[in-house]
């Protein structure tokens, strides 16, 4: 899935006498990517369950051909013990937070975004976002949900976009829904486990 913020704005008439326009602002475009959760991948009858779990987000921009593929994950990749230690797991599932990594990627034609462009402050906006890497209120999910914010924020910089309250205050709403559609999928792992072992107690 993905949405396209903003709009372009015409260039100015060149002849003599015309007044004249803004040229054409930059825009960025952004789209959600998923992915299974695990390096490995997963096989089997339950692998839906996991199809699109872990997600990235594609951002452009219509300053160039410039590309970034973006996403949150555990700090040195699957080499990190909570994909192998059942203590790390333990901790995790529970709360404690895990040290992460933000994985910057250009995919586009052109490896370097444009110096001083939208895209590539969105770039330093991701390159310093928190590394504290939380199952429940600070996950893959939450971030391209705040990345997506950070999208239409460069994009409502515009002279165009100055003054108008209630596109800044939809933004804000479309972010808390996406922080709480993300946070939600995790947190009906200890609910599904509750219930097991609720559903074994009264079977006893």
């Amino acid at each position: 899935r993905g949405f396209y913020c903003g709009h372009a704005v015409g260039d100015a008439d060149a002849s003599e006498g015309a007044i004249a326009l803004p040229p054409e602002r930059e825009i960025l475009s952004c789209r959600i990517k998923g992915f299974y959760p695990f390096p490995q991948g997963i096989n089997g009858p339950v692998a839906w369950l996991f199809r699109d779990t872990h997600q990235a987000i594609v951002v452009s921009t219509t300053a160039g051909n410039c590309t970034l593929l973006l996403d949150f994950m555990t700090s040195g990749g699957q080499a990190h013990p909570v994909w192998f230690d059942e203590t790390t797991k333990w901790k995790v599932f529970l709360g404690q937070n895990i040290r992460g990594e933000v994985r910057i990627r250009s995919i586009g034609s052109v490896k370097t975004c444009p110096q001083g462009s939208k895209i590539e402050r969105f770039r330093a906006a991701a390159a310093a976002y928190d590394n504290n890497m939380n199952i429940y209120a600070n996950n893959c999910r939450v971030f391209c949900t705040r990345m997506e914010r950070e999208v239409e924020r460069l994009n409502g910089e515009d002279a165009d976009y100055a003054g108008q309250p209630t596109a800044a205050a939809m933004a804000d709403a479309r972010l808390a829904f996406g922080i709480l559609r993300a946070v939600a999928l995790p947190m009906l792992y200890p609910a599904l486990i509750i219930w097991i072992c609720w559903a074994g107690l009264g079977d006893m």
